[in-house]
């Protein structure tokens, strides 16, 4: 059993090579407030039984990060928080795209809307790693997860953005052209979000910058880059109707070429 009053115990042990982990933890700070089971598996995860939240070992800053940036996009998010040495994160509604065909075939016009605005966010926010396992759909919203590989946009430019688009449409690629109208306005209210909300956008951004706060995927992690800030105003403010059709284009070529 583990102590009852903090979870450090058990990423501490983790951390040591001790993996079989079970016991029952408390957390009561922030928002999320609750006791639940852990269980701890070989990548470092831990899980509740009921499945509501799991906690990942780490600064998840840059996760926090990207959460508050979809919100600024208007897009469903779910709930962070920072703990010493871990946090604690509730899990996405829904399931991920690929195990979510049913839903989508219900309604493909609604689901190529939410990944329209998710173009948006990915490439206004420099967000990578926005492929079909980091995206959860329940039938009526979209949420990315994995979100630490935020304000990278020296990576993420419109033809990244355009081979997520292809992993997130596949099976849909020869009705892409039919639901090019809802991508775009997924898009497009995505900006008119973003744009609306551009000063909180552009704080977020120095507050991360100011923090140090590192962002990045599994394969290394670096501190926010100061010039990304005026890189994301510019993106803001570009002109939306030539940029949907740019990453379009390049999602047709990339279609094309897998078939």
């Amino acid at each position: 059993m583990l102590p009852s009053s903090t979870l450090e115990y058990a990423v501490r042990d983790f951390s040591g090579g001790k993996a079989n982990i079970t016991g029952t933890y408390r957390v009561d700070e922030g928002n999320i407030n609750a006791a639940y089971r852990i269980d701890v598996d070989e990548k470092g995860l831990l899980f509740s039984s009921s499945g509501s939240y799991y906690a990942k070992e780490g600064d998840m800053r840059g996760e926090i990060v990207g959460s508050k940036l979809a919100e600024c996009a208007g897009l469903s998010t779910y709930r962070i928080k920072q703990y010493k040495g871990f946090g604690l994160m509730e899990s996405a509604p829904g399931n991920m795209v690929i195990k979510s065909r049913n839903a989508i075939d219900k309604d493909p016009k609604r689901f190529a809307y939410e990944i329209g605005k998710l173009c948006a966010y990915d490439f206004v926010f420099g967000v990578g790693d926005g492929h079909a396992k980091n995206v959860f759909y329940d039938g009526k919203k979209a949420t990315r997860i994995d979100m630490e590989s935020v304000l990278m946009t020296d990576m993420v430019d419109t033809r990244y953005v355009a081979r997520d688009f292809l992993d997130n449409l596949t099976g849909y690629h020869t009705k892409a052209e039919t639901l090019k109208p809802q991508l775009r306005k997924g898009f497009d209210d995505a900006y008119k979000s973003i744009r609306s909300n551009k000063r909180e956008a552009l704080g977020t951004v120095n507050r991360a910058i100011r923090a140090g706060i590192e962002v990045g995927d599994g394969y290394g992690k670096k501190p926010v880059d100061p010039s990304v800030t005026s890189e994301v105003s510019r993106r803001i403010d570009l002109n939306t109707d030539r940029l949907f059709d740019e990453i379009f284009d390049q999602y047709r070529i990339l279609a094309e070429r897998r078939q």
